[in-house]
Order: structure tokens, then C-alpha cells, then sequence
């Protein structure tokens, strides 16, 4: 038996690295936090929906601050389209379109030698996304695995915004801050179509496991009536060119 676990353990490995890597949903993809002379109804965070499907924002929230995401809190609202951005706050800025149109009360915070952080909450109240500003996480404020983070970016001057430039987690300083746009990559959608009126969700791993067990099984069976070496772990493939 232990060669067949063997062989059940690479042709799990095989698929694990055959299944299409999925990013990260929903980011947070820009924060103006420090506006010239009072901030005070100037402030607003971007979102991005980097999902292929709309997400709607009923039970998300932020959190910010230095010490911990306790500071403020907001809770969303709105729907945001595949591969848009959705932009919250600001009220008293003139010329932008906001998305939900709020003031941060208390504001955001303008960071410096110890280092601020907004995160984005899920409805479980997990975190989904979170960018540290400054020099330093003093205080490891949490990062979107759940453990203390490194510093994304550094601390912006008044009037310049932060801003993601990656999915990977890449952020800069933008001195012209581009609210609703930005330079993130549209979402690639799944390799599959699904039959009109259905929503297609792939196969839960725990599904695929009695599935992999018999074809390791058949594998072992087939070197055995082959007469092969056995001392040797036969092969198992999943046709897309990866073999375990």
C-alpha cells in the first residue's frame, strides 16, 4: 500500500498544480488620505473588483488606523461591475464621481514614523485586503493573511494619493491621484462557459479526492499487469501536460 499512497500523493500534487491560479478578488487600489489644509470630507479610499462576475458590497467594511483597524470603521455598500473601480468617500471634493458618497469620521490616518493601515473586512469579518502606509509597523497591524505585515508603501505628502500597481501587492507614491481609474489589469475570465442561466463554481476539492484515488489505483493496476519494475512509482497524468 505504500506505493499506492505514494502514487495518490503525487497525482494530488499534480492536480493542485494543474488548477489555474485565482487572484485575489477584491483589492483595495488607492487611498487619499492627507488632503492639503483640513482633510476633513476630502478623504476617499478605491476599491477594485478583479473578480470576472460583479461583487456586491453588502456586509463588507473598513477598518483603519495605527494602533489596530479599530480606530474607524465603515460599512459598504453598492455593487461594482467586473473590473471596475468603486470609490468611497470624499463628499466634499468637486469634480469626482463617488460611488457612496461619505465622509470618514473619525479621518483616516496621516501616517509618519509609525506606520497606519486600512484593511477591507469581509462579511465573516475576515480580512480581504490591507495596505500599510509609513516606516514602520510598530504596532503589526494585520495584512490579508492574517499576520503582521510588511510595509507597502510610504508615507504620501499631502495631495498625492497611495496607489496599487500590481495584483502581486506592488504600491507608489501618486502624485496625481486617479480616483476611479487606475492601472490594474482587467480579469481574465474563467476557462469555462457555463450553460445560459447557470453559474458555473468549480468542483470542491474534497469532491475531486475519490476521483484521484481511483486513478492512482487504476495507475498501479496497470504496471502491475504490465509487469513492470516494481520497485518503480508508476506515472499518473491529467492530460494538460502535467504528469505526477
Amino acid at each position: 500500500m505504500s506505493k499506492l499512497h505514494s502514487l495518490y500523493g503525487r497525482c494530488l500534487a499534480a492536480l493542485l498544480i494543474s488548477l489555474p491560479f485565482n487572484a485575489q478578488a477584491l483589492l483595495i487600489s488607492e487611498v487619499y488620505y492627507d488632503h492639503p489644509g483640513v482633510d476633513n470630507g476630502f478623504e476617499w479610499v478605491e476599491l477594485y473588483n478583479n473578480n470576472h462576475l460583479a461583487i456586491d458590497l453588502s456586509g463588507y467594511s473598513l477598518g483603519y488606523g495605527g494602533d489596530d483597524y479599530t480606530t474607524g470603521s465603515l460599512a459598504l455598500s453598492g455593487i461594482i461591475a467586473s473590473g471596475a473601480y468603486f470609490v468611497i468617500g470624499g463628499p466634499s471634493n468637486i469634480g469626482i464621481t463617488f460611488d457612496l458618497s461619505l465622509n470618514f469620521n473619525p479621518d483616516l490616518q496621516n501616517s509618519g514614523t509609525d506606520a497606519d493601515g486600512i484593511a477591507l473586512f469581509s462579511p465573516t469579518a475576515q480580512i480581504v485586503d490591507a495596505v500599510i502606509y509609513g516606516a514602520v509597523n510598530i504596532n503589526d497591524l494585520l495584512d490579508e493573511t492574517g499576520l503582521p505585515g510588511a510595509v507597502d508603501v510610504g508615507d504620501a505628502p499631502a495631495g498625492s494619493s497611495i496607489e496599487r500597481i500590481s495584483l502581486t501587492g506592488l504600491w507608489q507614491i501618486q502624485s496625481a491621484p486617479t480616483p476611479g481609474t487606475g492601472p490594474l489589469p482587467q480579469p481574465q475570465l474563467p476557462p469555462q462557459t457555463p450553460p445560459t442561466g447557470e453559474l458555473f463554481e468549480p468542483a470542491p476539492l474534497t469532491l475531486l479526492l475519490p476521483a484521484i484515488m481511483m486513478m492512482a489505483i487504476l495507475a498501479y493496476r496497470r504496471q502491475r499487469r504490465g509487469g513492470s519494475d516494481e520497485r518503480a512509482i508508476p506515472t499518473c497524468s491529467f492530460g494538460n501536460g502535467l504528469t505526477a
